[in-house]
């Protein structure tokens, strides 16, 4: 009980192969699937208001939990306030890459108002319809 040192568990050679096998994954490149946002994940977002907020932001921030390992892209004004968006505490998270979303807000103008243009051609031609 007190004073006595554990016992060191011996490496099997099950272990072993799933080192290997990891190992090789590792150099051909492939990498594990990301890991899917929890309820948790999700119920924070939804409490924040996430989706309502994200469309004012110019910046995208793309963060990773040290705990859990999770990555998300999440749009915010800083990498800390992304991590309370989710949830997460700050000191928890690791930025891997912060984007500038400008371009695609004007891609995303631009279709708009294209599909608003195809829409008002499509009233003036019964063909169309």
């Amino acid at each position: 009980m007190f004073g006595k040192k554990k016992e060191e568990t011996e490496v099997t050679g099950d272990v072993e192969k799933d080192m290997e096998a990891k190992a090789m994954a590792e150099q051909l490149g492939q990498q594990e699937a990301p890991a899917v946002l929890g309820w948790r994940e999700t119920k924070a977002l939804r409490k924040n208001g996430y989706n309502e907020k994200s469309s004012q932001y110019t910046k995208s921030f793309v963060i990773k939990n040290k705990r859990t390992g999770m990555i998300v892209e999440l749009r915010a004004a800083s990498a800390y306030q992304a991590a309370n968006f989710i949830g997460w505490r700050p000191r928890h998270t690791i930025l891997i890459k912060e984007k500038d979303v400008t371009v695609e807000k004007e891609a995303q103008d631009k279709i708009s108002s294209a599909e608003k243009v195809m829409e008002s051609k499509m009233k003036n031609c019964p063909a169309l319809q």
